[in-house]
């Protein structure tokens, strides 16, 4: 299996042991630069089928940053028949959750523990 990973570099602990696996610095919200960066093009031929897997991380996108867009650049830069996978948080099972802007408190809804840390 060949793997791309987009990660901040921090979350990173060690560099890849592997030859089939990259990881970028870049932004989820900007497709082109991960579907464009050479090293993901030397990897993957995307004249061939691919799997992108979106893994609890659509949720960490405001609306006003179209995660649905930034989902259709991936699928649109991917052959026909490729593969898909979505997996994202919801407040379904806690209406009682609080408004958006609040998202400390809808993480700990979701079991998640956050801890704030300063910026730099």
């Amino acid at each position: 299996m060949r793997s791309a990973v987009a990660y901040p570099e921090r979350s990173l602990a060690a560099p890849p042991v592997a030859d089939d696996v990259v990881t970028l610095r870049t932004d989820l919200r900007e497709p082109e630069q991960v579907l464009g960066d050479p090293q993901v093009r030397d990897l993957l031929d995307f004249g061939q089928l691919v799997g992108i897997m979106f893994m609890c991380v659509l949720h960490c996108l405001w609306d006003k940053e179209d995660p649905w867009g930034v989902v259709r650049q991936f699928r649109d830069g991917v052959v026909p028949g490729s593969y898909l996978a979505l997996s994202h948080i919801t407040d379904e099972a806690h209406p009682e959750a609080p408004p958006e802007d609040d998202a400390g408190a809808a993480w700990h809804l979701c079991g998640v523990a956050v801890k704030d840390q300063p910026a730099g």
